[in-house]
């Protein structure tokens, strides 16, 4: 089985409440703090049963959240691709096949990947959006 629950003693919260000057339920909080930031088991901790349970319900809500629009409608929101950043990363792409051997485009708005002797490189392309106004 796992490590024991270790529980504040009274000599530690007195000696806690004196040096800081904290109320009873501050010391407690500091020492669990303490506890979880060691890794020690608390009892707060959720059994193997709960975990489960919270892993079955969390399981893929990044993906399911949907965009809401104004009128309270879900939305799903297509990404339109961006041919300018795609001829740039053409462009370069073809210049360094000319020159390196081992070239991949990773995203192909965004990254090229390539490798010279045992060295990885990867060039990234950011397009900045224009300044927002001051006034």
């Amino acid at each position: 089985m796992g490590k024991e629950i270790q529980y504040p003693t009274s000599d530690w919260l007195e000696k806690y409440i004196n040096k800081h000057g904290c109320a009873l339920e501050d010391a407690e909080v500091a020492w669990w703090d303490a506890q979880i930031d060691k890794g020690n088991p608390t009892p707060f901790d959720l059994d193997a049963e709960q975990e489960k349970a919270v892993k079955e319900i969390t399981k893929g809500m990044a993906k399911s959240q949907k965009a809401v629009d104004a009128f309270g409608k879900t939305r799903t929101r297509e990404r339109k691709p961006n041919p300018n950043k795609r001829d740039i990363i053409a462009h370069i792409f073809s210049k360094l096949k000319n020159i390196y051997d081992d070239v991949t485009v990773s995203n192909i708005e965004r990254s090229i990947d390539f490798r010279i002797g045992d060295k990885d490189y990867t060039i990234t392309l950011t397009e900045h959006r224009k300044p927002k106004n001051a006034g």
